[in-house]
């Protein structure tokens, strides 16, 4: 099973991969999690408001991509980052 924290790893590994240049939103990171990782995101289970794998692929591009490793810079749309 996956934890937290190999979720926010395997989101930013995707963007680690991305081109340089390319959009995405957040939903683009939780559908890559539905699509490849679909039994630990439920087994992650739901948290108050939202899933918890959705915290996950949030706190990977804006805490881990954005801030750290400054991978992405958000482009003024509201959830959409720009790969640098």
């Amino acid at each position: 099973m996956l934890k937290k924290t190999e979720l926010r790893e395997a989101v930013l590994n995707w963007i680690v991969r991305m081109p340089s240049g390319n959009k995405f939103r957040f939903s683009d990171a939780y559908k890559f999690l539905l699509d490849t990782f679909p039994t630990e995101c439920s087994q992650r289970g739901d948290a108050i408001h939202e899933p918890r794998y959705k915290h996950d692929a949030r706190a990977a591009i804006c805490w881990d991509a954005e801030l750290r490793d400054k991978l992405v810079r958000q482009t003024g749309i509201r959830g959409q980052r720009e790969r640098v």
